[in-house]
């Protein structure tokens, strides 16, 4: 009953925000898993010393790959929730509605989103750790 009452237009803005919104905790997770990521190579670090150098190292280089990979993603989930953004004010400019949801157009360029400012020095930072700590062995 109260779905017959919802105007088609708020309904259609409402869903893009929702698909927003889980863009956004998309890359939360993103993030949440790059420092586990490294707290876990640092961890490893700390148990095994300096007893297996060879282990450490390739522990190491597979963190950094795995970093650099979540960074990937995060600029992806980053790019679609800008996308969806600039549809969302598209939508809320428009009279009517059309219910789409096509962000081909607005997308921007994946490597401008991985170098945006404070998520690049996040990364940056966790993998300038990592490769210190695999020069420690």
């Amino acid at each position: 009953m109260e779905a017959a009452l919802v105007n088609p237009r708020i309904a259609h803005l409402r869903f893009i925000q929702s698909t927003i919104h889980s863009y956004d905790a998309h890359g939360i997770v993103a993030k949440i898993a790059a420092l586990l990521v490294t707290a876990g190579i640092f961890y490893a670090f700390l148990v095994l010393g300096t007893s297996k150098p060879g282990i450490l190292s390739l522990a190491a280089l597979g963190a950094g790959i795995i970093l650099f990979v979540l960074w990937m993603i995060d600029a992806h989930y980053y790019q679609y929730k800008l996308a969806y953004s600039k549809l969302y004010d598209a939508a809320r400019s428009k009279p009517e509605t059309d219910f789409d949801m096509n962000v081909d157009a607005y997308k921007g360029a994946h490597a401008k989103e991985m170098w945006r400012a404070p998520v690049s020095w996040l990364y940056i930072s966790l993998i300038g750790a990592v490769a210190f700590l695999s020069m420690m062995v």
